[in-house]
């Protein structure tokens, strides 16, 4: 099983160190557990503007998208056996 989180929390400021543009992509759906057995699927893709050190940071423990990614995982655990919880993010620019 895999994990996911949400990237909202993670916009933080950051002096002297340069912002880069991140394109984050996180999945969060349980299979099959729609009312009608279809899958449920809460995926979104994000740009995100912060620091290479706080992007790092937010995958961390206790990190903001380590937290959501539990968090995920227990609400997708409680809706279907099988989920998938992840979420990546590539560098693309500074911006």
């Amino acid at each position: 099983m895999k994990l996911w989180f949400t990237l909202f929390g993670l916009l933080f400021t950051a002096c002297g160190n340069p912002k880069l543009n991140y394109k984050c992509t996180c999945t969060q759906i349980a299979y099959g557990a729609g009312p009608n057995g279809e899958n449920i699927d809460r995926s979104f893709t994000e740009n995100v503007c912060d620091t290479y050190d706080n992007i790092e940071t937010a995958f961390g423990i206790n990190g903001d998208v380590y937290n959501g990614l539990e968090t995920c995982e227990t609400e997708m655990s409680a809706l279907s056996d099988e989920y998938d919880c992840e979420c990546d993010c590539y560098y693309q620019s500074e911006c």
